[in-house]
């Protein structure tokens, strides 16, 4: 009976090392599960994170071709509103230029009638005025 005793007690040992065997084996299993889904969601935290990375590089690709659009039009806008003041300033040297040189036929001072004498269009103090004006354009070119 002691021997059987024993028998019993050394299986029941062999049993129980061999359960806490296949215990430990599925608790180091499920380690390595739980590791390995670890390292997968840290791979698409990665991901997840290199995405956003991509697209705020996009972002900012989009928003410096706006600002260069932009620029480009601000410059293209500039250049358009000297040129109509350059046209501005011309067309206005060009009617005080003509205010200048013509002339007007003097009927009264003409000899026989016949012959035409000129005089200017404007004098004294308004052909003054003009050629100031004149000026303050050309100053401004």
């Amino acid at each position: 009976m002691k021997k059987n005793n024993k028998v019993n007690n050394n299986d029941t040992n062999f049993f129980e090392e061999l359960e806490k065997e296949e215990q430990q084996k599925a608790e180091v299993e499920l380690s390595c599960l739980l590791l390995d889904l670890q390292a997968r969601e840290l791979n698409v935290k990665k991901m997840k994170a290199e995405i956003r990375h991509m697209i705020s590089e996009t972002a900012k690709n989009r928003i410096s071709l706006a600002n260069e659009k932009l620029r480009g039009s601000m410059e293209q806008l500039a250049l358009e509103r000297d040129t109509r003041h350059i046209e501005n300033v011309k067309t206005k040297l060009y009617f005080l230029k003509e205010a200048l040189t013509d002339n007007i036929m003097d009927r009264d001072n003409t000899y026989l009638g016949s012959e035409p004498i000129y005089k200017p269009l404007l004098e004294n103090e308004n052909r003054k005025i003009v050629i100031n004006k004149l000026m303050q354009l050309i100053k401004e070119l």
